[in-house]
């Protein structure tokens, strides 16, 4: 009955340090697993539903030549740490909330400027048309236009991995 009364009195010392573990191992995993910004393309979604582990898997099947990893988050993903988002280099949102992100935003490179559809700010081409690609991965609002903008913070801007990686997103059936 001591014993038991000993730990009864200190279970916040052990469900505290239960916790810390947790997020000590699972910081000491992310280190150990997450490639750096020049190794890894970010894209980031402003949609309801995202089987993002799937969708990274079938992102990195034709990978660029120099990147590591491919990495698909929904924008919740980023409740304690914003600076992923800020330096994510795609980001799939709805044409209802573009403007408000317009700062994060690239414009289009010329060769993707022409295309149809293009949402388009003061003149200037920023997001191509999503039209349900990787539907299979990625839920999306019945009704909403989405489009797919390049980061203006982007580590790939000039070497053509997040081009890449766009182009294989927007064929996912």
């Amino acid at each position: 009955m001591r014993v038991l009364k000993a730990i009864s009195s200190k279970w916040h010392v052990y469900v505290s340090w239960l916790l810390f573990s947790a997020v000590f191992w699972g910081w000491i995993f992310n280190l150990v697993t997450d490639a750096p910004a020049d190794k890894k393309v970010t894209l980031f979604l402003s949609a309801p539903a995202c089987r993002d582990v799937a969708l990274d898997e079938e992102l990195e099947k034709t990978m660029p030549a120099g990147i590591r990893q491919v990495r698909a988050h929904l924008f919740s993903y980023v409740i304690f740490d914003e600076s992923q988002l800020v330096n994510a280099d795609l980001y799939v949102v709805p044409e209802r909330e573009a403007a408000g992100y317009l700062n994060r935003f690239r414009p289009l490179p010329e060769a993707l400027a022409g295309r149809e559809g293009v949402w388009t700010h003061e003149g200037a081409a920023y997001g191509l048309p999503v039209e349900g690609a990787a539907s299979a991965w990625v839920t999306y609002e019945t009704g909403e236009s989405y489009y797919l903008f390049f980061g203006v913070n982007s580590a790939h801007a000039d070497d053509g991995a997040a081009e890449s990686v766009a182009d294989t997103f927007l064929n996912l059936p």
